[in-house]
């Protein structure tokens, strides 16, 4: 970050102290949101985010390393923008995202990466903005929220929303990719170690099916338990309650 840079947040501190006005439960509420990087944490956190639909609309920001997540989303959920990283403050990607936030009027801001990104609350003039505790990163965020996603949820008295009304899945494509994986039931997806104890068929991660196959997460929802690596596909496997084996 630029000396000039450090200058500008320093002197334009003083206008996050600006203390903000609660709203009743039955105003409607817009949110712009950051999303984590993490292919993982970002499966994980879409019930909780869902969940905030209730109360109004949500932008959603998102990096390109969870396009293929979004794909199977429901596209009536959210308003997705796709980024590289939240530009820096003061550049000219920072100024013409923007200008394209400039028609919206937000009533949230609520970063989901840790460090939370101070770039992000001067895209637009936001009172409540949300960030997981970081002393330093205050007033830039206001409300600040235990290390956890249930917390947003808790903050907002709120339940997780269904997957299945997240992802968009039809039972009959399901069936019609399994059929072609010639595996009878009960069925384990494996990624990573074997799984000795398992009776009966498996569909084994990069041998059976690549991670980057668009049908990989078709075959979870498909198959009666995971076992392996804690990444994307156990997140997946778990929101959806698939047996996990250890």
């Amino acid at each position: 970050m630029s000396i000039f840079t450090n200058i500008y947040l320093g002197f334009s501190r003083k206008r996050f102290l600006k203390p903000f006005k609660p709203l009743s439960n039955k105003s409607r509420r817009n949110f712009l949101i950051s999303a984590p990087a993490s292919v993982a944490e970002f499966i994980r956190i879409m019930p909780y985010i869902a969940a905030l639909k209730k109360y109004g609309t949500i932008v959603m920001l998102v990096p390109n390393t969870c396009k293929s997540v979004c794909d199977l989303i429901t596209p009536n959920n959210f308003d997705l923008i796709f980024h590289e990283t939240i530009p820096k403050v003061l550049s000219k990607e920072h100024n013409a995202l923007k200008e394209q936030l400039r028609e919206q009027r937000f009533h949230y801001i609520i970063e989901l990466n840790k460090p939370a990104n101070i770039s992000l609350v001067y895209l637009t003039d936001v009172e409540r903005r949300i960030a997981f505790y970081e002393r330093k990163k205050f007033p830039y965020y206001n409300i600040m929220l235990r290390d956890s996603i249930e917390s947003l949820c808790d903050f907002f008295v709120l339940r997780k929303a269904d997957p299945k009304k997240i992802f968009k899945f039809y039972s009959r494509d399901i069936k019609s990719v399994l059929k072609r994986y010639h595996k009878q039931k009960p069925i384990l997806f494996l990624n990573g170690s074997d799984a000795a104890t398992w009776q009966g068929d498996k569909i084994i991660l990069g041998k059976d099916v690549t991670a980057d196959n668009p049908e990989v997460y078709k075959l979870i929802l498909g198959t009666d338990a995971y076992c392996g690596q804690h990444d994307e596909f156990f997140e997946f496997a778990k929101m959806f309650n698939k047996e996990i084996i250890t």
